[in-house]
């Protein structure tokens, strides 16, 4: 694949200004087709750049090529030393994998949303499909926290008598 952006008018009309994304395919013996593949930060430093969305400027950016499904990232550029610090703290520490089985409380924390309509959700399970919780508002939320915080003893000691 090659990827280019018009510059201007030479002698023939066409100028062109390649800018850099160039795949090849290696065709095998037995004939079935590979195609190369760059590494993230080779395709990160072809691609990153500024856009400025509603006044406001973004760094953006790609790290796969030619995959449906995926596509270029953009992060507010106030926020973009905060984003680093959490990519660099995933690398030291690791990465929730996608088959890993959560707990319930890395499952809350990983779902806990507010919505742009005020209202807020979660979920108690992983599995897929499994619809969440749903509070009316903030204040709602807080409500249903300070419920749950007031019931905690009581659970315990009931749940201690379960058999």
């Amino acid at each position: 694949m090659l990827q280019y952006k018009y510059q201007g008018d030479d002698l023939l009309g066409i100028s062109l200004n390649l800018i850099g994304v160039f795949m090849s395919d290696i065709i095998s013996l037995f004939g079935e087709s590979q195609t190369q593949v760059r590494p993230a930060k080779d395709i990160i430093r072809s691609t990153i750049g500024f856009e400025k969305i509603d006044g406001q400027w973004f760094v953006s950016f790609s790290t796969i090529e030619n995959r449906k499904g995926y596509g270029k990232q953009r992060v507010p550029v106030q926020e973009f030393a905060a984003f680093v610090q959490v990519l660099e703290n995933a690398v030291t520490n690791g990465i929730h994998r996608e088959d890993e089985e959560l707990s319930c409380v890395d499952v809350v924390k990983q779902s806990l949303i507010e919505a742009e309509d005020g209202t807020v959700r979660f979920k108690t399970e992983p599995t897929k499909g499994k619809k969440p919780t749903l509070f009316q508002d903030m204040d709602d939320f807080a409500g249903a926290v300070s419920m749950l915080a007031n019931l905690q003893e009581m659970i315990e000691k009931k749940a201690g008598g379960l058999k």
